[in-house]
């Protein structure tokens, strides 16, 4: 019985997201809503099992979310934890230098999620980081990458242009101007989600990770040289600088 309706579920869900669009959001929205709420595992998985394989899906599949609880943020929050740490599946192409798409789109919709409802729990996220960096995993990185770009507007770019490059040798306000990417500072939004993630890292109660992560992501950039056990010399420096470029997010 719980099987059927498990699968009842599941198939409920994908039928919404086939008609899921930008003029029937608040409908369709609703009706995830409330689907989820009998069946939030079941449900939210078979959501983020789409959004991995269909990335266009990431905008109107968070714009749906605004009808969710905080359990189902709170579930879901798990189900992302569990995809990201789930075992069998390539996090690199087989090119072994670009990140699969499944985790691409993953993190981008992590990234979009965080940065538009204030529900969303970010430290269970950050402490799964913390604990691959430790088993000197880094890959997942890209998570943080989106976080920090989605939430708090820090882009890591390679290739600036020559004013870009030039107002970067200026004060903070020159240098935040020519990263900012059309965003203003005053930004309301922004202001909030920033300090949200700043409030995640460097809790008043909790133990803080701000520290611990910035030491490991260092630790780990050094280590990708270091302990480097891929066959060419381009798949080591692909990874220490994506590794590397998350480093100065993070500080920025």
């Amino acid at each position: 019985m719980l099987l059927a309706a498990r699968q009842t579920s599941k198939l409920d869900t994908r039928r919404i997201l086939k008609r899921l669009a930008k003029e029937n959001l608040k409908q369709l929205g609703r009706m995830v809503a409330k689907i989820a709420h009998a069946n939030p595992m079941t449900v939210l998985r078979t959501i983020v099992h789409q959004i991995e394989a269909y990335k266009d899906m990431i905008t109107p599949v968070v714009d749906a979310f605004k009808y969710l609880t905080q359990l189902e943020y709170d579930v879901l929050e798990y189900v992302v934890i569990e995809r990201l740490a789930q075992g069998g599946r390539e996090k690199l192409k087989e090119d072994g230098l670009n990140l699969s798409d499944w985790l691409q789109s993953l993190a981008s919709f992590w990234g979009h999620l965080c940065k538009k409802y204030p529900s969303m729990e970010l430290r269970g996220l950050f402490q799964y980081l913390v604990n691959q960096l430790k088993r000197g995993e880094g890959i997942e990185l890209v998570v943080l990458q989106e976080l920090i770009q989605q939430m708090a507007n820090v882009e890591y770019t390679e290739n600036m242009t020559e004013e870009q490059l030039e107002a970067m040798s200026g004060g903070e306000t020159l240098r935040y101007q020519a990263t900012s990417f059309g965003i203003t500072r005053n930004n309301k939004a922004l202001l909030k989600s920033t300090n949200r993630l700043r409030g995640a890292l460097l809790p008043r109660d909790d133990p803080k990770l701000a520290v611990p992560l910035l030491l490991l992501i260092a630790q780990h950039r050094s280590s990708v040289v270091i302990d480097a056990d891929a066959p060419y010399i381009k798949m080591v420096s692909e990874q220490f600088d994506r590794c590397h470029g998350t480093l100065l997010q993070y500080v920025d």
